[in-house]
């Protein structure tokens, strides 16, 4: 028996080392036939990363990364967005495409990014399939004040992509208004404490810290009219005396809070100014205040580096506005004559940098033209101004209408014209592409304050909120 086992011990051989090596090799081999079949043919050029996913935000930018050096013309010829995009190719490496949009996205809008088949590689390799993906700009998110219907309104949360809603105050007294710092952080807010007096608030959107920001109830005086500074660290305001015997006009001074230590100070280091509702250029560079107890009554524009000043005279009482780049200061005057022998509201702007002349030009046309502009708003790039315009000859609505002017030429176009209502309070979106706004229905007078959002590139408006007022996009 021992005998055969060691006949079969040299029959059957047992592998060595070099075999085994073999054998493993062989088993890969079939292992990695096994996954191409499985998965088919692989070979060839690969998109490996793209973004943006899904949802995204207006300023977007599409980047596809391959799995090997491509030839950037054969997948630039092949490259394609729909709906069109105007913007530019770039590559980050030879693995990488990027392109980069001209002007931020239309909000809501769906784009498809396409490389068709054919694109090739360093090693003669070809895309073999068509490669794409879609993503959609998300709407942005919006504070406002409501309800509308309630005699106290406190500060309202919502989101236009997902219709998710918050009250942000509960505030006794109510709130009144706010301002959203430039950065979308903060919003400062008033409220009131009693039927004379109020004080200014700040909440952080991020945490939900609530703030006090000034002290005027105990100080015997009420601050509002809330407004940023450009740097997110202060706030302007107005602040009114009580004390009794005061002329309320004459009691009202410009001031400034620091968010981080709660100290105020008179905006401007002068007491014998007597001016309201400040308001900061995009840049810091200047404040504006309004002067209604002067002779005439204006607009003080006061510059911090340099302490110079310009003054616009206007009757309004209205704060005027700055456009996106700081050079052009925006405010109303007052026209007669054309309309019936009657006082109406025209536009008119000086440029900031050009102080020595200080020509003023009209946007609302010679002074008989027929318009009445009550409001005012510059898009976020400076080349359009939306206005609430009402026109007097037989264009005559009761209540403001929407337009749109070309600060080229203060070409208009209309953009929301109905005569039922009366439309205000527009704020444009960071994009540029959406401008919200309230209406009120002029002829049952019983609805209440609705707010709007209309598309400036498509023309659509649609409902936001059926009750509430003083809309504001977040940045």
């Amino acid at each position: 028996m021992g005998g055969m086992n060691n006949l079969l011990s040299k029959i059957i051989k047992r592998p060595d080392r070099f075999d085994t090596i073999i054998i493993g090799v062989m088993g890969a081999l079939l292992v990695v036939i096994a996954v191409l079949i499985l998965l088919g043919d692989t070979t060839g050029v690969q998109v490996i990363h793209h973004t943006p996913n899904s949802l995204t935000s207006a300023d977007a930018v599409i980047r596809l990364g391959f799995d090997r050096s491509m030839v950037a013309q054969s997948v630039e010829d092949r490259f394609s967005i729909t709906p069109t995009i105007e913007g530019r190719l770039e590559w980050a490496n030879r693995q990488e495409l990027v392109f980069r949009p001209n002007a931020p996205l239309n909000p809501g809008q769906k784009y498809t990014v396409r490389v068709r088949a054919g694109a090739e590689n360093d090693e003669n390799e070809t895309l073999a399939e068509d490669f794409q993906f879609s993503f959609t700009i998300r709407l942005p998110q919006m504070l406002y004040l409501g309800p509308f219907t309630k005699p106290i309104r406190n500060l309202q949360f919502y989101d236009l992509q997902t219709g998710r809603t918050e009250q942000l105050t509960d505030e006794a007294g109510g709130v009144v208004d706010f301002a959203i710092s430039p950065d979308g952080t903060w919003v400062a807010y008033t409220v009131e404490r009693t039927d004379a007096a109020s004080d200014i608030w700040a909440l952080n959107l991020k945490t939900r810290e609530h703030i006090q920001l000034t002290n005027c109830v105990e100080g015997q005086a009420t601050c509002y009219d809330p407004a940023w500074g450009p740097d997110n660290q202060v706030v302007a305001y107005t602040r009114q005396e009580l004390a009794a015997g005061l002329n309320p006009a004459t009691a009202k001074r410009a001031w400034v809070v620091d968010v981080n230590t709660g100290q105020s100070r008179l905006l401007i280091d002068d007491e014998t100014l007597v001016g309201y509702a400040p308001k900061w250029s995009p840049d810091g560079k200047w404040v504006a205040i309004v002067l209604a107890t002067a002779n005439p009554p204006g607009i003080l524009l006061y510059e911090f580096a340099t302490g110079q000043s310009a003054f616009v005279s206007t009757p309004q009482g209205v704060p005027g506005i700055f456009s996106p780049d700081g050079a052009w200061f925006a405010y109303s005057k007052l026209a007669y004559g054309a309309a019936a022998t009657t006082y109406y509201s025209h536009l008119a702007m000086i440029n900031l940098n050009d102080l020595t002349n200080q020509t003023e030009i009209s946007i609302s046309g010679e002074s008989n033209n027929p318009v009445d502009d009550l409001q005012a708003a510059f898009a976020p790039d400076g080349t359009q101004l939306a206005v609430v315009r009402r026109y007097l000859d037989n264009r005559y609505t009761q209540g403001g209408q929407l337009y749109l002017l070309d600060m080229n030429t203060f070409a208009e176009t209309p953009l929301v014209v109905e005569a039922a209502y009366s439309h205000g309070s527009i704020n444009w979106s960071k994009d540029g592409h959406l401008l919200l706004y309230q209406r009120y229905n002029l002829e049952t007078r019983q609805d209440p304050t609705e707010i709007w959002m209309v598309n400036v590139t498509t023309g659509e408006s649609q409902q936001v909120i059926a009750d509430g007022f003083l809309p504001r996009f977040l940045p």
